[in-house]
């Protein structure tokens, strides 16, 4: 009974458990108060690695490997969220609609297309010149000092 594979499946289920627990939880925040939803990614995500820390902690202690523990809790955590995801955001959407709020606004080029209005151009990072232009007080080589 302690075959690599027997951890890894354990540790999957753990991490199905987790991720399962965090829908819930996440179903809950959107009943109750939509806006506080992005707030708490944050503690989904503190959910996640305190599974993974777990695992990690308490691997010596176990028959098993850590890697298959590893791997299998992380796929536990991520393959339900294929399909829990998508119904999450049904649930903000229904909530958001039934507010009477509307989802957030999207920036880009396709909600530009959406609104009938020409995307603008990306901005340059701040400190880069356009092709061909200086900055001030930049040298480019191009200029020889003579001194003296």
């Amino acid at each position: 009974m302690n075959h690599w594979i027997v951890g890894a499946l354990l540790a999957l289920l753990g991490g199905v458990g987790i991720a399962l627990l965090n829908y819930a939880l996440s179903g809950r925040v959107i009943r109750k108060k939509p806006a506080a939803y992005a707030s708490f990614g944050m503690v989904r995500q503190l959910i996640h690695a305190a599974y993974l820390l777990a695992l990690f902690c308490l691997a010596p202690l176990t028959p098993w490997e850590l890697l298959p523990l590893l791997v299998g809790g992380a796929l536990g955590m991520t393959l339900p969220l294929l399909a829990l995801s998508p119904r999450l955001a049904r649930q903000m959407q229904a909530a958001l609609e039934s507010e009477g709020g509307q989802p957030p606004a999207q920036n880009g080029p396709a909600a530009a297309a959406e609104k009938g209005e020409e995307p603008s151009p990306p901005a340059a990072p701040a400190g880069d010149a356009p092709p061909g232009q200086d900055m001030p007080g930049e040298e480019t080589g191009s200029e020889v000092r003579k001194d003296g």
